[in-house]
């Protein structure tokens, strides 16, 4: 801990420096100089980003990341050196936390970007010893075995809309638990300037609110879809978790203006297949991309006409999902294709009245091999094993018969040896006759 608190010294000292008693040339900052992550359990990976800025842009600058601490072995970052473009003042490091059978407790860790030198080809070199003023960044995270929910919520306003349009709500989530968060409940109060007193109090549908992940930070969103007259209104937003009030929000401005103008539109940026030939019963999936380019939210429904031989077999509909300013989704869906030929897909998007361009792409099934054609292979294999079985019950046999005329040939000759031996011996035991 003494070394921590002396190297937290040396790194503040050297910022000091870096900033106020460094050349210009040279000078470098980190924002922001410390971070703190709490609540971190085994297995999870926590991502961070800092920046670094200079003042001369002259030329690329190089920097290394070194870390020391006690946990310093589990914090990894993708890129081992800084890049500072020539022209670029500053530039983002990630880093990532990723605890793994880590004993509970604080850790602390020091992350150093020293200045290096480049070699004849402009390539960082990680033997060079630092040349320029560094900077240190002091990293303390806490890991813990517990489950733990905490999140808070800011930032809360509303966008202008028009009559017949849905008005978008925004809100930021911060999640310093270790489990996904997001708010169980969400009422808004709406009133007409002009008559503040009728009260318009509406409970949200969560059912398409996102989740926030551990340690993160997001920006939600929600729609109201009551019906609103041309006009201004307040609106009075209480945000709901665990059944206690996290966040109310009070007098946000809404306008609402006539039909049409808030410009709606959308651009249909691509229509793609997950291939061009497929067999007979396989899936082919269908995915379209769409972007909301316009200045209010829209809820586009994707639609896509299956043709064959020029004529519609099938009608395929996404059903339609909240788009707000400058956002991009992907719609899929999935067709099962049960007839072999050449086939046609035309897609594209619908929100409120208007309807985007038409894309279309073509695939093709694969006829598959007629079943008389397996019978025949079927009947060719059993022959072919039916004549091999046939020869080798040939060739056993003829072997078999080989053997056995050598078995009578042997017996034979036996059976004569057996009847000379008695004659000789005779000739042998009896009186020589002389003539």
């Amino acid at each position: 801990m003494k070394t921590f608190f002396t190297r937290a010294l040396f790194a503040s000292l050297l910022l000091f420096f870096c900033v106020a008693g460094s050349q210009p040339v040279l000078a470098i900052g980190l924002f922001p100089a410390g971070v703190k992550i709490n609540n971190i359990t085994n297995g999870m990976t926590v991502k961070r980003t800092v920046f670094l800025s200079r003042e001369n842009a002259s030329k690329d600058q190089y920097y290394q990341a070194k870390v020391s601490g006690e946990g310093a072995k589990y914090l990894e970052f993708p890129e081992e050196f800084v890049k500072f473009p020539q022209g670029a003042n500053s530039v983002a490091f990630d880093f990532f936390v990723k605890p793994i059978s880590a004993p509970n407790g604080t850790y602390h860790i020091i992350l150093d970007f020293e200045g290096i030198t480049v070699d004849d080809e402009g390539n960082p070199s990680k033997n060079s010893v630092s040349v320029m003023p560094g900077v240190a960044l002091v990293l303390s995270f806490e890991i813990t075995d517990q489950e733990v929910k905490n999140f808070s919520v800011s930032n809360v306003y509303a966008e202008n809309s028009e009559v017949g349009q849905p008005v978008a709500f925004y809100f930021n989530v911060t999640n310093n638990g270790n489990v996904d968060a997001k708010p169980e409940r969400i009422v808004v109060k709406i009133a007409s300037e002009t008559d503040p007193t009728s009260i318009q109090e509406t409970d949200i549908a969560l059912k398409d609110l996102d989740s926030v992940g551990p340690s993160q930070t997001s920006k939600l969103s929600f729609l109201y879809r009551e019906s609103l007259k041309e006009g201004t209104y307040r609106a009075d937003v209480e945000i709901y978790a665990d059944g206690r009030l996290m966040r109310e929000e009070k007098n946000i401005l809404v306008r609402i203006f006539p039909p049409g103008t808030m410009h709606q539109e959308a651009e249909f940026s691509s229509f793609e297949l997950n291939g061009v030939d497929f067999a007979l019963g396989e899936y082919v999936k269908l995915v379209g991309k769409i972007k909301n380019t316009g200045n209010i939210p829209i809820e586009p429904s994707f639609y896509i006409e299956i043709k064959k031989d020029g004529k519609i077999i099938d009608i395929l509909r996404e059903d339609p999902k909240i788009l707000l300013r400058n956002q991009e989704t992907d719609y899929e869906l999935s067709y099962q294709i049960n007839e072999t030929g050449d086939y046609e897909a035309q897609a594209h998007f619908e929100y409120g009245i208007s309807k985007t361009e038409k894309k279309k792409v073509e695939f093709f099934v694969k006829e598959e091999a007629a079943a008389s054609h397996y019978v025949g292979y079927i009947i060719i294999i059993l022959i072919i094993l039916l004549l091999l079985i046939l020869i080798i019950k040939k060739m056993i046999g003829k072997d078999d018969d080989e053997y056995d005329e050598e078995d009578d040939d042997d017996y034979d000759d036996q059976d004569d040896e057996t009847d000379a031996a008695p004659q000789d011996k005779m000739m042998g035991d009896g009186p020589n006759l002389v003539g």
